[in-house]
């Protein structure tokens, strides 16, 4: 194959906000496509506490966390970019299916062993590390990387060596069913509850240990991620709706902001093998309020009001039809 790669760097996924390499991937598809990406991250409304719980009792891990939707199953459920998981493959198969979809100009991610990549730097978090074959350098094959974030060509015995036995095949891009995303919006909310603090009394009591931080601080990057997310969807619901309020984006700014207070807090006292009870159940209860907040106000705005898109929006769509045919 001739030198061919998609338009792809690195910097994309500075914007993907994924737990996972396969939601960052995901996402860097549609950023890369000019999708409204931000429009995926509007399910990450659950409050601190229960996420906390989740991490203490079921002893959750940051990257295998199934408390909150994956993006990419989000974006399969709304229609508008599906994938296909292939196992069992052997090398030259894949590198077939890699030739007829690079045809297309569609990327195929790819199973692998990071630790037989060239040049690893740092440790990825899960087992089954995905990175996406977006073309060739005359005999060497071109590779985006989510961690570290890198762009890389490799030899064919190189990418031989690291290949596991595993793709995610993308579909086409969709055109999204406004009225569709709007409804699975007010359904998801109207589900949402505030909670009470009977969860963090339970957890901040005397019983809690140094070996429990972990979990907490595990459990607080969680939301911060989901609070970088809900700043990223009401941003764009402000731009692009009549739902969101200055005040509602404030709240969420304020909430964000205490979210990184609460993970510096937890790191500090887990590496110092410290607790100041009263400290964390203080700065939680505050940030459980900010989220109880948050719920409330949407909840209400959407009782009130029938969302609907503004006209810059409106004639984005025409505009950007075309990306939605293939890529």
């Amino acid at each position: 194959m001739p030198r061919k790669w998609l338009d792809f760097k690195a910097e994309i996924f500075a914007h993907t906000l994924g737990i996972t390499c396969v939601e960052n991937h995901y996402m860097a598809v549609l950023i890369q496509q000019g999708f409204p990406y931000p429009c995926l991250f509007f399910q990450n409304f659950q409050t601190v506490d229960k996420t906390i719980h989740d991490f203490i009792h079921n002893k959750e891990s940051y990257i295998a966390y199934r408390g909150m939707k994956r993006l990419h199953e989000i974006g399969s459920e709304l229609g508008i970019l599906e994938t296909t998981h292939i196992r069992n493959l052997c090398f030259d198969e894949m590198i077939y299916i890699f030739n007829e979809t690079i045809l297309r100009n569609i990327p195929l991610l790819v199973r692998v062993d990071p630790f037989q990549l060239p040049r690893m730097v740092g440790v990825p978090w899960r087992e089954d590390h995905y990175i996406m074959l977006i073309g060739k350098d005359h005999s060497n094959y071109v590779i985006l990387d989510d961690y570290p974030r890198r762009m890389l060509s490799l030899s064919e015995t190189e990418l031989k060596n690291a290949f596991r036995s595993e793709v995610i095949q993308f579909g086409e891009i969709h055109p999204m069913d406004w009225d569709k995303y709007f409804q699975k919006v007010k359904e998801y909310v109207g589900e949402c509850e505030p909670s009470g603090e009977t969860e963090l009394k339970l957890i901040f009591n005397e019983n809690l240990t140094t070996d429990d931080l972990l979990f907490i601080r595990d459990a607080i990057g969680i939301h911060r991620m989901s609070r970088k997310r809900l700043q990223a969807w009401g941003q764009w619901m402000k731009e692009n709706s009549n739902l969101m309020s200055e005040n509602m984006l404030h709240l969420l700014k304020e909430t964000s902001e205490l979210t990184d207070k609460l993970y510096a807090m937890l790191e500090f006292f887990r590496l110092r093998k410290k607790l100041n009870l009263s400290s964390l159940e203080q700065i939680t209860k505050t940030l459980l309020e900010k989220d109880n907040e948050w719920i409330r106000k949407t909840k209400e705005a959407i009782k009130q009001k029938k969302i609907v898109l503004k006209g810059d929006m409106k004639r984005w769509i025409m505009q950007h039809k075309r990306l939605w045919n293939s890529f």
